[in-house]
């Protein structure tokens, strides 16, 4: 079985003025070095980093010891990930750079066509929460949901997705496609941190580094 993750790493930062998160320090070395060797541990045969003309340098210096090819991202994700699927792997693995999660997320027996890592929070309006059987992104109504933070998906899913192409504009709708036609499996993160702010940083620090 082949298999392809992928980070992407295309974004302006513009939250962190112009800091790159991905290049956040953290316990093993950067966020994005931390993505890319959960993804080896999970058997990727390549690592795929979807980057800008303005940071593939800084990527490629970061990560020049790693197994890693480049991407240059497209108008939005969701044409970024298609881009990338033409490319045939078995299974495709995908996480954001700017996160800290467990390392061994991906190392498992990775059986279902579509699934999704996911972990509590109490603040939907920030992640792609699963509540009753659907993906809602930004999910404004209080409480406690599972929201999701990796995900895989097969080489089925991936035709599946190029066959229904105008039905889908955003990797939400792709995903909630796949749902619908395949189901889906729930796994846990014991922990996830998502740099939205310095103060995210701040408390990744507090707790782990």
């Amino acid at each position: 079985m082949t298999r392809l993750g992928i980070i992407p790493a295309g974004g302006q930062a513009l939250r962190f003025g112009g800091t790159l998160k991905e290049m956040l320090p953290c316990k093993e070395n950067t966020l994005l070095d931390r993505a890319v060797m959960a993804m080896n541990t999970g058997y990727a045969d390549d690592v795929v980093v979807i980057t800008t003309p303005e940071k593939i340098g800084l990527h490629a210096a970061q990560l020049k010891n790693r197994n890693v090819w480049y991407r240059l991202a497209l108008g939005s994700l969701w044409a970024s990930l298609e881009d990338v699927m033409r490319i045939e792997y078995d299974q495709y693995m995908f996480a954001m750079p700017d996160t800290y999660f467990p390392g061994d997320c991906f190392d498992d027996d990775h059986e279902g066509d579509f699934r999704l890592g996911v972990f509590k929070t109490n603040t939907p309006s920030r992640f792609g929460v699963v509540h009753e059987d659907v993906i809602w992104d930004k999910y404004f109504d209080a409480g406690e949901y599972e929201a999701y933070g990796v995900v895989l998906w097969s080489s089925k899913v991936a035709d599946f997705w190029a066959e229904n192409s105008s039905k889908i504009r955003t990797h939400t709708d792709a995903f909630n496609l796949a749902m619908d036609e395949f189901g889906f499996e729930l796994f846990n993160l014991d922990y996830y941190y998502d740099m939205a702010s310095f103060d995210d940083y701040r408390k990744l620090v507090k707790d782990v580094i």
